[in-house]
């Protein structure tokens, strides 16, 4: 949701879990004599820089900090209150042409992601959620996802009503 490239992301660890979190790679950045390519030892640094193990995608992060940028420059809130607004949006047109949504959405148990299945997905061919999901990409080229047996779509503040709205009405209805 920060809409960086792949790559590229924040991590955050309180200091007193340091030392007892270990890092899932090893490699020479972070190790405490990364400078000193002969003398093999895999002693942690005893900060952060533990979990940076190889070398940085800058790149990455360099597109990471444009979208940060962006995002606080818009505000967290509007980026929170046109998500909500277009994921009610599209959870109310899901109810109203009979599919169940999974996802939560009460008090502050919501977000982007709306999981959502058709009740007739093992009667009906046309509601398989494998065939809505490549009947979308190859005659409406439009990206939903299909995970765990479940459709799912993940809005941002940048879609519009009209393409939740289109992306409803490419939905086999029940009614």
């Amino acid at each position: 949701w920060l809409l960086g490239p792949e790559g590229a992301g924040i991590f955050y660890c309180r200091k007193e879990l340091l030392a007892s979190t270990r890092p899932l790679i090893m490699g020479w950045m972070n190790v405490i004599n990364d400078q000193d390519y002969g003398q093999y030892d895999f002693t942690l640094k005893s900060d952060a820089r533990r979990f940076e193990c190889g070398s940085h995608n800058l790149p990455g992060l360099l597109a990471l900090k444009a979208s940060l940028e962006m995002l606080l420059e818009i505000g967290t809130e509007p980026v929170s209150n046109r998500l909500q607004h277009l994921t009610d949006r599209l959870i109310d047109g899901l109810k109203r042409t009979g599919y169940m949504v999974i996802s939560p959405r009460s008090g502050q148990s919501w977000s982007g992601i709306v999981s959502f299945i058709s009740p007739l997905a093992g009667e009906s061919p046309t509601h398989d959620h494998a065939r809505i999901f490549r009947m979308l990409r190859a005659d409406h080229h439009t990206e939903i996802a299909l995970r765990e047996g479940r459709l799912r779509v993940s809005a941002h503040f940048y879609n519009t009503d009209e393409q939740i709205d289109r992306l409803l009405g490419h939905l086999p209805a029940h009614l």
